[in-house]
């Protein structure tokens, strides 16, 4: 544990110093990946229920095409979020171990998997729409 001895020169300042100037490490590095990797997917899963609905002659075409849409950029903003959030937590965290003051044990945020969850059925009920074709 680092001590401050009340000057300038202290332990406590130079590990903070550095720890401001902090470079993105390779866990920052593979979040980033995995977040933009995860908005491709998203993107890929919109792509596929236009071009279903536009291939299948769909009546609501149009409103399908809206609507996916719309989950698309809720989807991938829920991405973006958790992956800023994990970012920003775990920069502060290694302050906080740096300094003294963090629990080596403790996590990150949770991740909100029943969001997730919803917004898959979400996704199934835009399938099953855009494959159930009525004229």
């Amino acid at each position: 544990m680092a001590h401050d001895a009340g000057n300038r020169h202290s332990a406590v300042n130079y590990l903070v110093a550095n720890a401001e100037s902090w470079d993105p490490t390779q866990t920052d590095f593979i979040s980033i990946l995995f977040c933009a990797t995860a908005i491709a997917v998203v993107c890929g899963m919109v792509a596929t229920i236009m071009l279903l609905a536009k291939r299948m002659g769909h009546p609501q075409v149009s409103l399908i095409n809206i609507a996916v849409m719309f989950w698309g950029l809720i989807a991938a903003g829920s991405i973006f979020y958790v992956t800023v959030t994990q970012l920003k937590w775990a920069k502060e965290n290694f302050l906080e171990l740096l300094s003294g003051y963090a629990d080596p044990r403790e996590t990150g945020p949770e991740l909100p998997w029943p969001i997730w969850g919803v917004l898959l059925l979400i996704y199934a009920s835009f399938l099953f729409w855009t494959l159930r074709k009525k004229n």
